[in-house]
C-alpha cells in the first residue's frame, strides 16, 4: 500500500489530507447526529398533546424539560409563549437554529467529494506528462513497458481519488436526508402542539 501511494506521486498527499479531514467530519457528524442529538420520540410528544389538550402546559414543560434531546429547546419555546403568533415566531427562529447546528460542516463534505476526483485527475495529468516525457527522452530505446508501467502509476490519483470521493458523497447525502426527516418531523409535531395550545386557549 505505500508502495503504490508512493509511485501515485505528488497528488496522492493532498488527496490524504482530504481524506482525512473527511472521515473526520463524518465521525464527529454521526456523534452529533445519531447520539448527541437524538429526536425525541413519538410517543413523548403524544404525552405533551395529551396535557396541552387539557390544559396542563406546566406538566407539559416539565415532561418536555426532562427529555435529554436538544429538540426539547425547540418544543419549550412554543410551550413557554401565551400568543398563537408568538409561538409561530419562536418555532421558525429555535428551529432555523437547530437545523443550522445539524448541518454544520456538511459543506466541507460536499466540497471534498466534488474535489478529490478533480485532485485524482490533475495528479493523472502530471503523472501522463513525466511519462510521455520520459519516453521522448528515451528516444529510440523507448518501449511499450517504459510506457505502460507509467501510465499505470500515473492513474493511482485517479483511483485513490474516486475512491475516497464515492463513500464521502453517498455519507453526505445520507447526513442530509436524515437532517430532512428530523426537520420535517420537528415541524409536524411543533404544529400538533401549536393547535393544540390554540384549542385550549
Amino acid at each position: 500500500m505505500t508502495e503504490l501511494f508512493e509511485k501515485g506521486g505528488i497528488m496522492m498527499y493532498p488527496i490524504l489530507i482530504a481524506s482525512v479531514v473527511a472521515i473526520a467530519v463524518i465521525l464527529e457528524r454521526i456523534y452529533i447526529l445519531y447520539y448527541k442529538k437524538r429526536i425525541i420520540e413519538e410517543s413523548v410528544i403524544d404525552d405533551v398533546i395529551h396535557y396541552t389538550d387539557k390544559g396542563c402546559i406546566d406538566e407539559a414543560l416539565e415532561l418536555v424539560k426532562s427529555q435529554d434531546s436538544v429538540y426539547a429547546n425547540y418544543y419549550v419555546s412554543i410551550l413557554e409563549q401565551t400568543e398563537p403568533e408568538q409561538m409561530e415566531r419562536m418555532a421558525v427562529s429555535e428551529g432555523d437554529d437547530l437545523l443550522f447546528d445539524l448541518s454544520r460542516r456538511l459543506n466541507v463534505l460536499s466540497i471534498t467529494a466534488s474535489v478529490l476526483p478533480l485532485m485524482g485527475l490533475l495528479g493523472t495529468v502530471l503523472g501522463m506528462i513525466t511519462v510521455f516525457s520520459r519516453v521522448a527522452h528515451a528516444g529510440d530505446a523507448a518501449d511499450i513497458t517504459l510506457l505502460a508501467g507509467g501510465i499505470w502509476e500515473a492513474l493511482l490519483t485517479t483511483a485513490a481519488g474516486m475512491a475516497v470521493a464515492i463513500p464521502v458523497m453517498l455519507l453526505y447525502h445520507l447526513f442530509k436526508r436524515s437532517i430532512e426527516k428530523r426537520a420535517h418531523s420537528m415541524s409536524r409535531n411543533g404544529d400538533r402542539i401549536i393547535a393544540s395550545l390554540r384549542k385550549g386557549s
